[in-house]
């Protein structure tokens, strides 16, 4: 029993041993976006169009939804007047974007 309970206390020695903290950190900033004309508001709701390499960003305080190339990193197109866009969905099957509150 006790050889046992050596064995295991060993594992979890090695294992902690083992384990370690990331050495580097997960993101790395490769460009800023300027987006002019932008007031008060956050930005925590993003659809990715991967095939069409565009990305749009609900302004739900500024009642936009701003369009993003990422391949050229530049912003494209601007959808305005959209009453508080919160959460936003690109259909690919549909090629349409959804948006909701």
């Amino acid at each position: 029993m006790k050889r046992r309970q050596l064995v295991i206390c060993a594992l979890w020695v090695a294992l902690a041993l083992r384990c370690q903290g990331q050495d580097h950190p997960p993101l790395k900033l490769i460009a800023t976006i300027p987006l002019p004309g932008l007031h008060d508001g956050d930005f925590d709701h993003f659809a990715p169009d991967v095939d069409g390499h565009r990305l749009f960003l609900t302004g739900e305080e500024n009642e936009k939804v701003l369009v993003l190339d990422t391949n050229t990193n530049q912003l494209i197109h601007t959808i305005e007047d959209v009453k508080a866009p919160h959460a936003i969905l690109f259909r690919k099957d549909l090629r349409k974007l959804s948006s909701w509150q």
